[in-house]
């Protein structure tokens, strides 16, 4: 029954965020929606260990965040309407902020599957900082490897009952060989997808070892 209300609730929040573009200013909408709806997203770091550091500074952000919608409404009611190419610079600042932490949580989502860091996995995913529908299947593969070291409320849990809901679609008709079929491509996919991610590891590995390599090189040169 507890895990029938969170989900209830993730998803009334997941569509809350989806309509949260209503509340923004509509002047330079596209840069200014990008920031307002994921300020909350980025405030949540704050909860999680691995971005202690950033405290301050995600303060520092959701206070410039709320002073630029409230100078965007300003602007749009025509109050301020002379400040709108200062409104302009100001969320365009701001948006290299947030494109920061994003590019910043997805490498950080990167490295916690490389390196199966299980709890930066599932705070980033619960974060919702990472697109869910693109790494869908790269979220279920660990989880489906690391179940027994994660606790699956939240996201995990909603991805879960959605696929349980298309394997029931799946079986609806069908006969035992196409179902094992659907099953050999879905084993085929997931191997192809780990494949790939052990592929990449290995690249940054090796990237790394001649960064390595370069950097004492570097050292002996200056040495002579």
């Amino acid at each position: 029954m507890k895990k029938t209300l969170l989900i209830l609730a993730l998803i009334f929040n997941l569509v809350a965020q989806e309509n949260e573009s209503i509340k923004n200013p509509v002047v330079f909408s596209s840069i200014g929606d990008k920031i307002y709806n994921n300020v909350n997203k980025i405030n949540n770091l704050k909860t999680i260990d691995h971005y202690a550091a950033f405290q301050l500074k995600i303060d520092e952000y959701s206070y410039n965040v709320k002073s630029a919608k409230k100078l965007g409404f300003s602007v749009e009611s025509g109050e301020k309407s002379e400040q709108k190419l200062s409104y302009l610079k100001t969320i365009r600042k701001l948006e290299k902020v947030n494109d920061y932490y994003y590019n910043l949580t997805n490498k950080d989502f990167n490295v916690a599957i490389q390196t199966q860091n299980s709890k930066l996995y599932i705070d980033l995913v619960n974060s919702e900082m990472i697109d869910i529908d693109v790494n869908r299947y790269r979220i279920l593969d660990y989880y489906t490897t690391h179940s027994n070291d994660i606790n699956s409320s939240g996201i995990i849990d909603i991805l879960l009952k959605e696929e349980e809901i298309k394997r029931n679609n799946r079986y609806v008709g069908k006969t035992k060989k196409q179902l094992q079929e659907e099953k050999m491509k879905r084993v085929r996919a997931a191997d192809a997808r780990k494949q790939k991610a052990l592929e990449e590891k290995l690249a940054k590995e090796l990237s790394d070892k001649k960064i390595e390599i370069r950097q004492e090189q570097q050292k002996e040169l200056f040495k002579h």
